[in-house]
């Protein structure tokens, strides 16, 4: 391919570079990408290679650095600074980010554990959902939430407050999808107004009902309110 300088652009492939290193090509499918680097050290076990790095803003340290190692591991590392993953439409839009402590956050941009999961601020607070793609109509094994449309109905006290809840999930015995086979969870309930009570479901015929309640003074209520 044809080298180019344009106005101090360099071009590879284009006789119009429109950045410092501009390079055009059609590349080759798999393991033929159109730009190699490839790094001739050896290294014993994870230690890494880097081929790549992108520098912070006017200076010559490292932010960002791309290798691998001798176990043939990808490596991708922040210098000791936050990893932002997200997309740039008009502006940047931040999705996750691992800090330089090693927490992860989605959803929020200062994680204090190892994981932290946000969501918005109406419906659905937030969600995380163990799922299986190997069963046939591949249900959510486990689906932790938080959403202002969980309120639980109890026989005779009939809807309770917001809450969080654990459902656990299967594909159905006929038909297709999923069905919810129990639930575990929590919402307000009493005659305080931060007091909650815990709650236990099961399905019959893919509609859960609550079996047992343990309310804000541990009393335990099966297929009652009023233990």
């Amino acid at each position: 391919a044809p080298i180019v300088m344009l106005g101090g652009n360099v071009g590879v492939g284009t006789t119009g570079p429109g950045h410092l290193l501009d390079i055009q090509g059609t590349s080759g499918g798999v393991d033929k990408a159109l730009v190699s680097l490839r790094d001739d050290r050896t290294t014993a076990g994870a230690n890494e290679n880097y081929v790549f790095e992108v520098t912070r803003q006017n200076v010559d340290t490292a932010a960002l650095l791309l290798g691998n190692d001798n176990n043939g591991d990808v490596v991708i590392a922040a210098n000791n600074a936050n990893l932002r993953f997200g997309k740039h439409l008009g502006s940047f839009s931040e999705y996750m980010r691992i800090t330089s402590d090693g927490n992860v956050g989605i959803g929020t941009t200062g994680p204090g554990a190892k994981l932290e999961v946000y969501g918005t601020t109406t419906g659905q607070i937030a969600k995380a959902v163990l799922y299986d793609a190997g069963t046939t109509n591949a249900p959510n094994l486990l689906t932790l939430n938080h959403d202002s449309s969980v309120q639980p109905t109890i026989p005779g006290a009939g809807t309770l407050g917001f809450g969080s809840e654990i459902s656990f999930t299967a594909p159905r015995n006929s038909g297709s999808g999923t069905v919810t086979q129990a639930t575990i969870g929590t919402a307000y309930f009493g005659s305080g107004g931060n007091s909650s009570a815990l709650y236990f479901q099961t399905a019959y015929d893919a509609t859960t009902t609550t079996r047992m309640l343990i309310d804000h003074n541990g009393n335990v209520g099966i297929v009652t309110t009023g233990p």
